[in-house]
């Protein structure tokens, strides 16, 4: 099976910040936060839905968070430990907005 392919983003480390990433669907959008909390939305793509998973090392596993794989706009705070965060979007290209 091939690897999936990905786009890498490392996030401003200014003291505050707003950015928005498109998610082609099929291609993982990775993020490495300069700065916590966040405030994460996920936006699908019509008829579509996004998954967002965080890892709090590296090389370390991908956990969904909380919300899980949504299908409707959905906000969440991350302020815990997060090395860097996935955003994988399914039918068409999603929308996540990151704001810390």
């Amino acid at each position: 099976m091939a690897r999936p392919s990905y786009q890498k983003v490392t996030v401003s480390s200014k003291p505050e910040f707003y950015a928005s990433y498109t998610v082609p669907a099929g291609t993982p959008v990775i993020i490495t936060p300069a700065i916590l909390p966040l405030e994460v939305t996920a936006v699908p793509g019509s008829g579509g839905t996004l998954l967002v998973e965080t890892r709090t090392v590296s090389n370390g596993a991908w956990v969904a968070w909380p919300a899980g794989t949504v299908g409707t706009t959905t906000s969440l705070s991350f302020d815990g430990r997060c090395h860097s965060m996935r955003f994988t979007a399914t039918v068409g290209a999603g929308l996540v907005e990151v704001a810390g």
